[in-house]
């Protein structure tokens, strides 16, 4: 099946600011331009949309924990409200871990506020149980 090369590799959404997590409009269009993806993808059956959150360095690790994980259930929210697909989602929140950019400028930190979303296959998981 059809899965665009962008859902793949992974859209960024950003959340450019600090200890937000609501949809602004440049959120909110590349939330639309995820939805159009989705919507274009031939057969989700066998995949899943994982979505990662993130912070900038301001604030404590808990709150920063708290804060990208809102940020990225409110991206599967947005994908659950907009798409007419069944998608199945994990979403994860990673705080200020892992940041695009050293937490250095406002520039910088900007760009480590966002949530990340791709698609990915189920049959590549690996899920252990007991």
């Amino acid at each position: 099946g059809y899965v665009p090369i962008d859902l793949i590799t992974g859209i960024r959404i950003p959340f450019i600011i600090p200890d937000n997590a609501q949809p602004l409009s440049t959120t909110q269009n590349v939330l639309d331009s995820l939805v159009e993806l989705i919507e274009s993808t031939s057969n989700l059956d066998n995949f899943i949309l994982r979505i990662d959150g993130y912070t900038c360095d301001i604030g404590t690790g808990a709150h920063n924990y708290n804060l990208s994980l809102r940020r990225a259930k409110v991206v599967a929210n947005y994908v659950r409200m907009n798409s007419t697909r069944a998608v199945q989602f994990e979403v994860f929140g990673h705080g200020e871990s892992d940041p695009l950019l050293p937490n250095i400028s406002e520039k910088n930190r900007r760009a480590n506020r966002r949530a990340e979303a791709r698609i990915l296959q189920k049959s590549l998981q690996t899920r252990y149980t007991e």
